[in-house]
C-alpha cells in the first residue's frame, strides 16, 4: 500500500470516528451543555495512552531511550516533575489537533454530510482497542521487567 493511499485512509477513519462519537453522545445527551468539551477531553485521554503505551514499547525495545521524563524535553528539572510535565504536553498537543480538526468553528457539521454511519459503532470500537492496547502494555511491560 502506498503511503499517500495509507494517510488517506487513516484520516477516513479518523474523522469517521469523531463523527461517530459526536452524533452518539448528541443522541444519548441531546440536552446536555458542554458536551463537545467533554468528548474532546475524553478521547485525547485515550489518545494519549495509545501514545504513551507507544513510548514504552519504544524505550523497552531499546528504539527509543530518554533518561529524563518521556521525551526529554523538560530536562532540567527534577525527574518526578519532568515526566508530569511531558505528560501535560503529550496531552495539550492531542488536545490542540483535535480541536482544530474537529471542534474549530463546528466543522464537525459539515463531517456529518461527508460521513454518514451505518450501523457499526467506530468510536465504541477504537476506545476498547485503544485502551486494550494500553492495558496490555502495562501488564506485559511488568511482567517483563520483573
Amino acid at each position: 500500500m502506498h503511503t499517500a493511499t495509507l494517510i488517506k485512509f487513516m484520516k477516513n477513519y479518523y474523522y469517521l470516528f469523531w463523527v461517530d462519537a459526536i452524533k452518539r453522545f448528541k443522541k444519548h445527551h441531546p440536552t446536555k451543555k458542554y458536551g463537545d468539551q467533554k468528548l474532546l477531553i475524553l478521547f485525547s485521554w485515550v489518545f494519549e495512552l495509545t501514545v504513551l503505551s507507544t513510548i514504552l514499547w519504544l524505550k523497552y525495545f531499546h528504539v527509543y531511550q530518554s533518561k529524563i521524563g518521556i521525551f526529554g524535553i523538560f530536562t532540567k528539572v527534577e525527574e518526578n516533575i519532568s515526566f508530569s510535565l511531558d505528560i501535560a504536553l503529550v496531552f495539550v498537543l492531542i488536545y490542540v489537533i483535535n480541536y482544530a480538526l474537529i471542534f474549530c468553528q463546528k466543522r464537525y457539521l459539515s463531517l456529518f454530510e461527508k460521513y454518514p454511519l451505518g450501523s457499526f459503532n467506530y468510536s465504541l470500537f477504537v476506545v476498547l482497542t485503544m485502551l486494550a492496547y494500553f492495558l496490555s502494555t502495562i501488564l506485559l511491560y511488568s511482567y517483563l521487567t520483573k
